[in-house]
C-alpha cells in the first residue's frame, strides 16, 4: 500500500517512515495523509 502525503506519492514506503509520518501527520491535523490508489 502505497501512501500520498497532501497528494504526493512517497517515495519511500518502508514501516520506520510510514511510522514517523504518520506521528508527524497525527501531531498536524491541518496535513492530509491517505492510502494511493
Amino acid at each position: 500500500s502505497r501512501l500520498c502525503y497532501i497528494g504526493v506519492e512517497l517515495i519511500s514506503t518502508e514501516d520506520k517512515y510510514k511510522n514517523l509520518i504518520n506521528k508527524f501527520i497525527l501531531e498536524h491535523n491541518n496535513l492530509k495523509m491517505a492510502e494511493c490508489t
